[in-house]
C-alpha cells in the first residue's frame, strides 16, 4: 500500500509531512502574501521555511481571482 494512495489518507488528511524528504510544497491558493503589484512571498508549506519571495514590486506575479499565481512575462518571478 502507498501513502499517496487517496483513498487510504483521503484528500483532506493529506499533510506534508507523509512525504520522506520532501524539500518544499507551494500549495494552490495559500500562503500567499500579496503587497502593492502581486505576489510578494508563498510560504512553503512543508515546515522547511524554503518561503518564495519577491523584494522588487515590479517583478511580483500578479495573483488571479480564482487563486492562480500568474507568470505572464520576462520580469515576474519569486
Amino acid at each position: 500500500m502507498s501513502l499517496l494512495n487517496p483513498s487510504i489518507i483521503g484528500a483532506a488528511k493529506f499533510s506534508p509531512p507523509v512525504l520522506p524528504n520532501l524539500a518544499w510544497w507551494f500549495k494552490f491558493n495559500t500562503g500567499i502574501t500579496v503587497t502593492g503589484q502581486g505576489v510578494s512571498q508563498w510560504t512553503d508549506q512543508s515546515s522547511n521555511a524554503r518561503n518564495l519571495l519577491q523584494a522588487v514590486d515590479g517583478n511580483r506575479p500578479p495573483q488571479q481571482a480564482n487563486g492562480d499565481v500568474n507568470f505572464p512575462g520576462v520580469d515576474e518571478f519569486l
